[in-house]
């Protein structure tokens, strides 16, 4: 047995398990956790404000109905047209008549200018530019041979510069226009 002032051993302790009414009574009283309150919430809308806005949606939904109804009154009450069948139309045509002899040809009508034209600038060396005509616009041009790039100075002319010592020549497509 053991005095008031020894201290149990450690051994001691763990030999003697202690019983749960014991241990309940040791503890300190924990408190159970009181819930925390949420902040309060402003309130967004007022009483009135929801009995206006409720008030607008109804008239709104009225007018919606009224306008649908006016709208469906109004429409035409037009019959549907259904297909006619092979022997309604041949009833309704009759038969094919006879054909009629050709009448007489009518006189030739005057020969008219190509809108089109193709423009080959002629030049030597150098620089090398081709110009359409007066009522003429020009569409595209390219440099010969090999088909390069042209530069156009106006909307009516086109214009070739020379690469290397060989010969150029500018060639236009020019389309009627009036100016």
């Amino acid at each position: 047995m053991m005095s008031n002032d020894e201290q149990p051993s450690a051994a001691t302790s763990e030999a003697a398990p202690v019983p749960a009414a014991e241990q309940t009574s040791a503890a300190p009283a924990v408190e159970p956790a009181k819930p925390v309150a949420a902040p309060e919430r402003k309130k967004l809308w007022s009483t009135s404000e929801v009995w206006l806005l409720g008030a607008f949606s109804v008239i709104g939904l009225i007018g919606f109905i009224a306008t649908f109804v006016l709208i469906m009154l109004r429409a035409p009450n037009a019959p549907v047209q259904r297909t006619l069948t092979a022997a309604e139309i041949q009833r309704l045509t009759g038969p094919a008549g006879e054909r009629g002899p050709a009448g007489p040809a009518g006189a030739r009508g005057a020969t008219g200018d190509a809108a089109v034209r193709v423009v080959h600038g002629d030049c030597g060396t150098g620089n090398c530019i081709a110009e359409c005509a007066n009522d003429e616009v020009l569409l595209n041009a390219y440099c010969s041979p090999g088909r390069t790039l042209a530069v156009y100075p106006t909307e009516y002319s086109a214009l070739c510069r020379p690469t290397g010592r060989g010969r150029v020549d500018a060639v236009a497509i020019c389309v009627k226009a009036r100016r």
